[in-house]
Parts: C-alpha cells; structure tokens; sequence
C-alpha cells in the first residue's frame, strides 16, 4: 500500500501550493470518508459531529457541496447494496436547510447556485485534466488504469465507496482544481483495494 503513496501525493498538488481555502475543503473530506466508511458498518455517531462540521464547512469555503454530494452518492449506494440509507437523506436534507446559517442568509442560495454554474474558461485550474502539465496528466491516468484494475479485480458490486471514485474522477477530468479531491479519494480506497 505504501508503494501508492506518491501517486496520490503527486495528484495533489493543487490543493497543497500554498495554504488557501481548499486545504479546508480536503480535511473535511477526509473527515466526511471517514464517516461514510463508519456508517457502512452500521454506526450513526458521526452524524451530529457531520451536522456540526458542515456549518463550519460552509462557512470556510463552498467545497462544502463536494461533501453534500459524497453523502448523496453514499446513499445511492447504500440503497443499491439494500443497505439503511434513509438516515442518510435526512442529514442531506438537514445540510441543504443549514446552509442558511451564514452571514448572508437565504441570500446564499442563489449566490451558490451562480457560483457553482458560472464558466471560468480563463483560469488555468479550471480546465480538464488533459489541459495540465503532461506528466500531472500521465500520473492521473497511472492511476485510474490502477483503480480500473483493482476493481475488476474485486469485482465492482464488492467496492465499497465505488460511486465515490467515479465522481472524484470526474472532478478531476473536468478540472484540474479538483485532482486534489480525486487523490484523496483514490488513496482511501484503491490501496485497500490492491491489498486485497
């Protein structure tokens, strides 16, 4: 496992150039992983800490929707295994109705939903991976032919957090901004994955 360490070191290095709300957004994703892999095994003592922390998420930086959407995903896949995955809409639900306590109020909708919509065609971090530094985009590609062959190796249905790899992937390929939310992703789960 430790022989993937720099692979994931390498892909994140957007998000570690220099100290910036970013930093934020990738310790409560860590965070976030951590209690999506504790409710897969059944426990709910990280859903009031989860409440708590998305407030001060959201108040630090507007990543906060990544880990929205991972509870999301975690749910679909929970549902799809028939696992319990009810409790985990009713936390999403309470995030989307916290996201008002901020300095602005309900104003802070329609701000985020232009925030995350509008084109940024002329920052260089905004565009897709394949735009990055070549050796960035060889690494990337390292590493999704890695996490393609450890989950066929397992076999998808036995993936745990599967859902959670394809969208991180995602962000990466469509913008170099969040390769450092791939690396973190795929760190979690692919050397596990190797491993076994």
């Amino acid at each position: 496992q430790a022989a993937l360490a720099p692979s994931a070191a390498v892909m994140s290095w957007i998000g570690l150039t220099a100290l910036r709300p970013q930093l934020v957004t990738l310790v409560f994703l860590a965070a976030w992983l951590w209690a999506i892999e504790a409710d897969r095994r059944g426990s709910r003592v990280w859903i009031l800490p989860a409440l708590c922390g998305h407030v001060v998420w959201l108040n630090l930086h507007g990543g906060f929707v990544v880990g929205v959407g991972f509870l999301l995903i975690h749910a679909v896949e929970q549902a799809i295994r028939r696992k319990p995955f009810a409790h985990v809409l009713l936390v999403v639900a309470a995030m989307s109705a916290l996201v008002a306590i901020d300095p602005y109020g309900l104003r802070y909708y329609p701000y985020l939903i232009r925030a995350l919509t509008m084109p940024r065609s002329l920052i260089g971090e905004w565009h897709p991976i394949w735009q990055a530094n070549p050796v960035g985009f060889g690494i990337y590609l390292v590493t999704l032919l890695i996490a393609l062959w450890a989950v066929v190796a397992s076999r998808p249905t036995r993936v745990p957090g599967l859902g959670l790899l394809v969208a991180a992937a995602y962000l990466a390929a469509s913008h170099e901004r969040h390769v450092s939310i791939y690396a973190l992703v795929w760190f979690a789960l692919v050397p596990g994955l190797v491993a076994s």
